[in-house]
């Protein structure tokens, strides 16, 4: 154990977003997290306390129980106008931004939450008539729509210029009028050719379907908005295509755990052993490829451990169970921390 100093006393967490001054320069919270690491600053020390008491309010939250949805009015849910921009704590910041941070840090009910949605719906919520609703829209399907013949997705995008709202007589005779050209119904379990959580789709390899050379995260884009995964269609595509089109991911730990409170320097950044998952995943490393091997090769060591079957308990002392002197320093390893730690 390391009396590591972090910005947020867990449970709380550290919001990825928001920004703070430190040490001279503008920094997200947890670039904070990774100058504490970097120079080794001790949980125990008087530049930890400072920092985190003036840096907690805007950078720790609890995970709300209901999650505020910026875009939501009574029981209707909007869809979020992500690349909108809007002037937020002082700074300009994407809706979807806004959005997110709502999500993680406030409740539903709450007052902020409230007055987030009063002050930024009309900027960032989509309250527009839509032609297809909670169906997938035929983008490129043509109709004609007052004397001029126009694809299904031209028609759908000059409603918000028009002015037609959602819920408006205008809105329902145009919906009705084009549905059936126009719309398809979703599945109620999308087609995933490459299906399991430790699977994902190669995103530069194509395959031949229906005729036509098609890359592999387009098949499954197209099949997980259309096709049910038993249906026959999904099932053909996943027994012809799955083999080329999907790989499993890279896992540092594979069945074993990782240690979060471990931190180690990866290409150059500071990160907890943790997070290799979602980092080896968002850079599509596949489970058997050279860097997988390199990966595992240098951190498996120091990251990774078999949870023990029964847990050790320092202070379980020839069948007593004796009290943690919590605030004694002690020297772990090479490293100064605490009983409790």
């Amino acid at each position: 154990c390391i009396d590591q100093c972090e910005v947020c006393e867990k449970p709380q967490k550290t919001d990825p977003v928001l920004t703070v001054y430190h040490e001279g320069a503008t920094k997200q919270c947890t670039e904070v997290d990774n100058y504490f690491y970097e120079k080794s600053i001790l949980r125990s020390s008087e530049e930890c306390s400072s920092t985190r008491d003036r840096l907690q309010e805007t950078c720790c939250f609890d995970t709300p129980a209901s999650p505020c949805n910026l875009c939501q009015k009574g029981s209707e849910f909007f869809d979020v106008m992500g690349a909108n921009s809007v002037d937020f704590m002082g700074e300009k910041i994407s809706c979807s931004d806004v959005s997110d941070l709502m999500f993680r840090r406030e409740e539903q009910d709450g007052e902020t939450c409230a007055a987030n949605r009063d002050a930024y719906f009309d900027a960032c919520c989509d309250s527009k008539c839509s032609l297809c609703e909670e169906m997938g829209l035929e983008a490129g399907v043509k109709v004609s729509f007052e004397g001029r013949m126009q694809t299904c997705l031209e028609l759908d995008l000059s409603l918000g210029p028009a002015s037609i709202e959602k819920g408006s007589d205008e809105c329902s005779e145009v919906v009705e009028q084009f549905k059936d050209d126009c719309c398809y119904k979703k599945p109620d379990e999308p087609c995933q050719i490459c299906a399991g959580e430790n699977f994902s789709t190669k995103k530069d390899t194509s395959v031949l379907y229906l005729g036509t050379e098609t890359k592999c995260d387009q098949l499954s884009n197209y099949l997980g908005s259309r096709e049910e995964q038993q249906g026959q269609a999904c099932q053909i595509a996943t027994t012809q295509h799955s083999d080329t089109c999907c790989y499993e991911h890279c896992s540092l730990c594979g069945d074993g755990k990782a240690d979060w409170e471990t931190f180690v320097n990866y290409n150059g950044r500071a990160m907890s052993c943790g997070d290799f998952e979602w980092v080896l995943r968002g850079d599509g490393v596949a489970a058997g490829d050279e860097e997988c091997g390199a990966v595992k090769g240098q951190f498996y060591d120091t990251c990774c451990y078999e949870p023990p079957e029964k847990t050790c308990n320092l202070c379980h002392v020839d069948g007593e169970w004796l009290d943690v002197n919590a605030d004694l320093e002690i020297n772990v390893r090479g490293s100064a921390t605490t009983c409790f730690s």
